[in-house]
């Protein structure tokens, strides 16, 4: 392969490779980016989840293609160099496993790994069933990423189950002690379908997906271990996660006996002030009276810290009374990803999960466990 390339079209897809490499692997070769050079410069890189495929353009007044090829390089090691090497063409010839790169008066070699041993892509036959934007893509998974299982006790609640229903895809995300919900209508009707993708991987790629062009709609294609998401600039593959994802329906309640509104910026700004104290607390935990006048309690205790006490406005309530427990975290995560000035809570009592979503809306939602006292 040798070819000259632009400093930044090169920069800008090492650095989007480097963020989705384990940095630990028992196969060298998945801590390396493909670089293969045809029309177009493709940068590959895969780990056990995704892989993901970048087409950089290479245009004729910054780019040259000598003599099209392959090689992969240590995908941090070629970042960090091309990072450090000076902006303008940066002339690249590879064989085998190795490159060489050349700017001005500078010359690098960089060893590789041959590139037939690379992983091949995933062969397996996907049908297309959705067409996105990116942006849109981009807010369902981000109002519920934040709730994905961290810890392997259930591999499956490390995904995100999206479930494709009567022209609505529904995106949801717990961990057993919280679950975020979201939602949104499909142009077309498309087909059904119900699968659940890596929350990790998901988090890897959001900056691409809303960076995409609005007028040019993702594709989403379904095989039978695989969702394939691609645009003109990039193509991920999804391995999709096995079993089956706990049916949540039943957990979110048709009606509640207690209902509040709160400004969010307020009860979020009251939220971190406590949690200064509630983060010391096992669970984080922070105690909301709804008494029957205008305004609430926000509380918490540390024994050896001190206390903190807070009263805010309430905007509506109706029902009854009700002292609910909850992790101080849980709560600010929900609110810093509802798209809302004023925010509902809804709950059926001090032991039972409470609602949490944009005042007047169904979706996004949010459903947090209390915390048992005593």
């Amino acid at each position: 392969m040798r070819a000259t390339i632009d400093h930044r079209t090169l920069l800008d897809g090492l650095q989007t490779a480097a963020r989705s490499i384990e940095t630990r692997t028992t196969m060298p070769i998945l801590s390396g980016v493909l670089v293969r050079l045809d029309e177009t410069l493709e940068l590959v890189t895969t780990n056990d989840d995704y892989t993901l495929v970048q087409r950089l353009p290479l245009e004729a007044e910054k780019n040259a293609v000598y003599a099209p090829g392959a090689v992969v390089l240590p995908a941090k090691l070629a970042h960090e160099l091309i990072r450090k090497l000076p902006s303008g063409p940066i002339d690249v010839e590879a064989e085998g496993a190795s490159a060489v790169f050349r700017a001005g008066a500078l010359e690098v070699t960089v060893h590789g790994f041959p590139p037939e041993e690379f992983p091949r892509l995933p062969d397996e036959p996907a049908e297309t069933k959705w067409h996105l934007t990116g942006e849109r893509l981009a807010a369902l998974f981000r109002q519920v990423l934040f709730a994905v299982a961290t810890d392997q006790t259930r591999p499956i609640l490390k995904g995100v189950e999206l479930v494709a229903e009567g022209g609505v895809i529904t995106a949801t995300a717990t961990d057993s002690h919280r679950l975020a919900q979201s939602r949104l209508a499909l142009a077309e009707a498309g087909a059904e379908g119900r699968l659940v993708v890596p929350g990790k991987s998901v988090q890897d790629v959001l900056g691409l997906f809303e960076d995409e062009d609005e007028d040019a709609p993702l594709r989403l294609a379904l095989g039978e271990r695989t969702l394939i998401v691609e645009a003109s600039r990039y193509t991920v593959y999804f391995r999709l996660l096995a079993g089956a994802y706990p049916d949540t329906r039943m957990l979110i309640p048709d009606a509640t006996k207690t209902r509040a509104v709160f400004d969010r910026t307020a009860l979020v700004e009251a939220l971190d002030r406590a949690y200064v104290i509630a983060q010391y607390n096992r669970n984080q935990t922070v105690r909301l009276t709804l008494g029957d006048g205008p305004e609430a309690e926000l509380f918490t205790v540390h024994p050896e810290l001190g206390r903190f006490s807070e009263r805010l406005a309430v905007r509506e309530r109706s029902g009854e009374p009700i002292t609910l427990w909850f992790n101080a975290r849980f709560l600010l995560d929900a609110l810093k990803h509802l798209p809302a000035d004023a925010v509902e809570f809804g709950a059926n009592g001090a032991l039972s999960p409470f609602v949490v979503r944009a005042a007047g809306a169904s979706h996004p939602l949010n459903l947090i466990v209390p915390v048992k006292t005593g």
